[in-house]
């Protein structure tokens, strides 16, 4: 009879991906968690009553947290685990090895910096996991490790996902230009809905702003959307629904707390940027008029794509700079935009970066 076991390790409070891994795998035996986050096991256990689990703590886990250490017999075969950071994997496994060996182990299993591996050495089989939510592989947007073990042999089975096909995606602080894709627009819808769901009637309408809803211009492949809610008010209610629903809380980002911002993306990688405000405030008309001035006028719409070309070759490692580069250019957005659609000759206020 065969066994699947399946081993994750530094989840780090983000265990999206399990559903999906227990939807890919079919029946999992039992799981082995190798540190960071410890509370992330009583979240797995609560969802997935009947399944059987073993687990250690890491460096990011309290210290006086055991075990950090521990050895497993799963299936007659016996197996080592540690998170990593006490044996300095990161200048390599020759300490584990050794200490598997001196404990009669079979297998070797160590997480903590988030690159999966699977070697043989001097007998023991040495496995990381890597992460399932911030691994550290090109292009991976979560790994695993699959054990199957029967009476006669141990299967490993190396997993990962790679990152999404339809090019959305950035990794933080870095600024690439990629040329305009249609599926930007329905990855706006499928999360239009998606966030409809989360907030219901506390949402008014929902927009999909920044140079990824702009048809022909080249952009930072991250999906930017402005939420109106029905008021200020709903901010509290909003900001726990999406938290629990994978966002990531950036706080109120005016000084005059009209605008509220979220992240969203895997590991290092931002695939979308949230604002909530109201409907024609001032940031609602920011994002939306902006949007639609260059849409609608060729000569800004050129002059955002050279200057956006010129800043993305100067600041490809700091999209702060890139961004503040750009502050001078949007606010002439801002006024043409409200002066041509509202009628207003407005000049933004200036106290909001």
């Amino acid at each position: 009879m065969k066994k699947k076991v399946v081993i994750i390790s530094d989840t780090h409070g983000l265990i999206d991906y399990m559903d999906d891994i227990f939807e890919n795998e079919g029946n999992i035996d039992c799981l082995i968690h190798l540190g960071d986050y410890y509370g992330d096991i009583g979240l797995i256990e609560n969802k997935y009553k009947n399944l059987k689990t073993y687990y250690i703590m890491g460096n990011h886990d309290m210290e006086w947290m055991e075990p950090k250490e521990a050895i497993f017999d799963i299936y007659g075969v016996k197996i080592f685990a540690t998170h990593g950071h006490l044996y300095n994997i990161k200048l390599g496994v020759d300490k584990l090895v050794e200490k598997a060996k001196s404990v009669g182990a079979d297998i070797v299993l160590y997480g903590h910096n988030h690159i999966q591996k699977c070697i043989y050495q001097d007998g023991i089989i040495v496995i990381n996991p890597g992460s399932i939510s911030e691994p550290r592989e090109d292009n991976c947007l979560f790994s695993y490790t699959i054990l199957e073990i029967t009476k006669d042999e141990i299967i490993v089975k190396s997993k990962w996902g790679n990152y999404n096909s339809n090019g959305i995606g950035l990794e933080i602080n870095t600024v690439k230009l990629v040329p305009h894709n249609d599926a930007w627009k329905e990855a706006f819808l499928k999360e239009k809905e998606n966030l409809q769901n989360i907030l219901g009637k506390k949402v008014v309408q929902i927009e999909h702003v920044g140079s990824t809803s702009i048809p022909n211009m080249p952009a930072k492949p991250i999906i930017d959307i402005v939420v109106a809610l029905d008021s200020i008010g709903s901010v509290e209610y909003a900001v726990k629904k999406l938290v629990a629903n994978g966002y990531i809380y950036k706080g109120p980002i005016e000084s005059t707390n009209d605008r509220y911002g979220f992240v969203k993306g895997i590991g290092n990688k931002r695939e979308e940027h949230l604002y909530l405000t109201t409907l024609n405030s001032e940031v609602w008309y920011d994002y939306v008029l902006v949007r639609d001035y260059i849409i609608e006028h060729k000569e800004a719409f050129d002059a955002y794509l050279n200057l956006k070309t010129t800043l993305a070759e100067k600041y490809a490692d700091d999209r702060r700079k890139y961004t503040k580069s750009k502050f001078d250019f949007l606010e002439e957005m801002h006024r043409l935009s409200r002066k041509e659609y509202l009628g207003v000759d407005y000049k933004k206020r200036t106290n909001t970066l």
